[in-house]
């Protein structure tokens, strides 16, 4: 939820004066705000498909309500990224990009008619791709996809992790907006291929990474072009040893790490607040930082009772959906433009 677009007098912003971050539903949705003194300013609550069941506001109030997004007050619908959506109707308001996929589904269907077990980011699906940069292949990629995304599967999510497409010549321009990619390799090898493919993530976030201790690094901003995650391969098995654990764990862990990253979360012992998702780092140890994680230990770390901030996180950014690799989709569907309405 990013407040700072929220529209208000702000001479009369609780934000101003240090207010709460809003508390927030299992999937996402603004559920009370309170004032730097706990006095409730703002508190909502919802019927299922995203209508207004309750809401009452003081002085103060955000827009950006059901799933954490903006809602139009003008039309009433909510902007979810690639479509609107309508909770009085329970309907997008424009045809699925993807409606071919699910033949059985009408293109209109918000998040498969049962939003009350998934979520729907933007419209559209998610997947995670391993890219493999390795020569040497000192991480089994295949033992470490099977580790990300049974780690995936016992915090409750659907985001899952596969092998990319074209191998080193994959195109994360044929990617869905809600998917992320891992590239996998030595730090030069890494880095050559963001840059090749996405120059503005590069400079701001990969450019002086060194990798060795820094194993992993991600991009970690809103509206950027495509989602990163990087791994040094060479440096991994060392630094897996040192948290007494295997080499593909240690990637899955730092897999699992990137990805909130990529949904613009940041290191929950550093107190930090995630403004593309509306998402504390609070109650996230899949976030906290390497010494933190080495000192609580990876089992403290990935259990699911330690990270429901997380499981917000990811399934307001990446989805609920389960995850669809539309890859090859794109890819023979790349000269059509998809709309974002």
């Amino acid at each position: 939820m990013n407040l700072t677009a929220t529209k208000t007098n702000e001479n009369h912003s609780p934000f101003r004066d240090g207010a709460k971050a809003p508390s927030q539903s299992f999937c996402g949705s603004s559920t009370q705000i309170s004032d730097r003194y706990a006095n409730i300013i703002h508190h909502i609550e919802y019927m299922p498909y995203g209508e207004n069941f309750f809401e009452m506001r003081d002085y103060w109030g955000t827009d950006y309500k059901f799933n954490a997004k903006e809602l139009d007050n003008e039309t009433g619908m909510y902007y979810y990224g690639a479509r609107y959506y309508t909770p009085e109707l329970s309907v997008w308001l424009s045809v699925d990009p993807l409606s071919d996929k699910y033949p059985s589904m009408t293109p209109y269907n918000y998040c498969s008619n049962n939003p009350m077990k998934f979520i729907d980011p933007d419209g559209r699906d998610n997947v995670i791709f391993l890219v493999n940069l390795q020569k040497d292949n000192k991480v089994d990629v295949n033992s470490l996809i099977n580790k990300t995304n049974k780690q995936f599967e016992k915090l409750g999510l659907n985001t899952r992790m596969v092998l990319a497409p074209d191998g080193s010549d994959f195109n994360p321009g044929y990617m869905d907006d809600t998917d992320s990619y891992v590239a996998l390799g030595s730090v030069n090898d890494v880095k050559d291929f963001i840059k090749s493919n996405d120059a503005s993530i590069y400079n701001e976030f990969f450019k002086d990474w060194l990798g060795g201790n820094n194993t992993e690094k991600a991009s970690n901003r809103i509206g950027q072009k495509t989602n990163a995650i990087g791994i040094d391969a060479n440096a991994l098995p060392d630094v897996a040893r040192t948290f007494g654990t295997t080499t593909e764990n240690m990637g899955a862990f730092l897999v699992l790490h990137g990805a909130v990253h990529n949904a613009n979360l940041n290191h929950s012992d550093e107190n930090a607040l995630s403004w593309r998702s509306g998402q504390t780092a609070f109650n996230s140890a899949i976030m906290f930082s390497g010494n933190t994680v080495r000192s609580w230990g990876l089992n403290y770390c990935l259990s699911k009772d330690n990270n429901s901030g997380y499981i917000n996180a990811i399934n307001n950014f990446f989805g609920g959906r389960p995850a669809s690799n539309n890859y090859n989709y794109n890819k023979r569907n790349a000269h059509r433009k998809v709309i974002h309405y």
